[in-house]
């Protein structure tokens, strides 16, 4: 009997795609951590072959993705911008969806919230780089967390919060996290610096993301209202977190 040639990676890959592209329900499951591979470069070899299984290669479409991407961070920022001007907001905590706890895909994230409008687009996006700000997104293994600080002459508040220390709080008061990139300069038109981080998940140790997420949120606000750098909650409350399910309008 003829033995059948094993499949590598490439096949294998190639093999699902073509499936997707039948199948909408899968392939909307799928997308986010598809183009998670492409942009950690695991399967950039592989282009050709994938672009010749599918059998609608339209389906496969990381430019997508990364599109709507920074459309959630440029609508998250303006956002931001309006509860910081109408409500004297220097620094804010927020969670993002689509990065799906991927630390680089989260930082795309931050660059939109920071961006310039385009005065030719339709809608605003971005607007919000002289807000500090600490954002994150659960995943299945980690929690992401990327935190940013502008240049003081954009924020009265800066000059108060170290991005490092103010990262290195939430870390050790949260547990388990690693600092992926140190403290470096931030791509926003206010300067500034960001850094970048990860809390894994840990089902034995009772560390889940979505837990982690809410409990590294409560410990920026924190740090930011011992600072002097966030109002301090008028009900006396720690329950004050801006997430998903948040109106940012309430706070304006």
């Amino acid at each position: 009997m003829e033995q059948l040639p094993a499949l590598d990676a490439t096949n294998l890959l190639g093999c699902f795609l073509q499936i997707c592209s039948h199948n909408q329900t899968l392939w909307s499951c799928c997308h986010v951590q598809l183009a998670r591979l492409i942009r950690q470069h695991m399967v950039s070899h592989m282009f050709p072959c994938l672009m010749t299984c599918c059998v609608e290669p339209a389906i496969f479409c990381p430019q997508e993705f990364i599109a709507k991407l920074i459309k959630e961070g440029g609508k998250k920022g303006v956002e931001i911008e309006g509860a910081s001007d109408m409500g004297g907001l220097d620094f804010f905590c927020t969670t993002m969806e689509l990065p799906d706890g991927d630390t680089d895909l989260l930082l795309m994230s931050m660059d939109a919230m920071n961006s310039d409008p385009d005065p030719e687009a339709e809608d605003r996006k971005g607007c919000s780089g002289h807000v500090g700000k600490m954002i994150y997104s659960a995943g299945v293994k980690q929690l992401a967390l990327v935190a940013y600080v502008p240049d003081a002459e954009h924020n009265k508040s800066a000059s108060k919060i170290d991005v490092q220390v103010w990262m290195d709080h939430v870390l050790k008061t949260v547990g388990g996290g690693k600092v992926l990139t140190a403290k470096k300069a931030a791509t926003s038109p206010k300067g500034g610096h960001i850094v970048v981080a990860c809390i894994p998940a840990d089902p034995d140790k009772g560390k889940f993301p979505l837990k982690d997420k809410d409990s590294s949120m409560a410990a920026a606000f924190d740090f930011l209202r011992k600072h002097d750098a966030f109002p301090e909650d008028k009900d006396s409350s720690d329950e004050m977190v801006f997430g998903d399910d948040d109106n940012l309008e309430d706070y304006e």
